[in-house]
């Protein structure tokens, strides 16, 4: 009996966990207007950190609602990261046009971490 009660207990608690996190997700989406968040990425051999810190950027900002925008300066990469770049500026992530009034720019050096 406690068992069933603690196994429905957990199955509201979780369906309604998704039920919140689905409604502020679609919520946030909704305004268009809202200043963004501009990701500069720094780059120097970063090939190995590059692809998992661009997935993380994009799947924080898909399950928080939020826009994003993301630019990359290499600084003369002799490993493949250029080809990277290119292949995720194909792809449309928001790369930026501009910098937006008011959008909150955080800056990502994986200079440093690389080789």
């Amino acid at each position: 009996m406690i068992e069933e009660l603690l196994m429905w207990t957990l199955a509201a608690y979780g369906c309604a966990s998704l039920l919140a996190t689905l409604l502020r997700r679609f919520g946030m989406r909704a305004v268009s207007n809202e200043p963004l968040i501009h990701y500069h990425i720094l780059l120097y051999n970063s090939e190995q950190l590059f692809e998992r810190e661009v997935r993380r950027l994009v799947s924080t900002s898909y399950w928080r609602g939020e826009r994003l925008r993301i630019s990359f300066t290499d600084y003369g990469s002799t490993d493949d990261t250029m080809k990277m770049i290119d292949i995720y500026e194909r792809n449309d992530f928001g790369w930026p046009d501009g910098i937006q009034a008011g959008s909150q720019v955080v800056t990502i050096d994986l200079r440093s971490q690389a080789g």
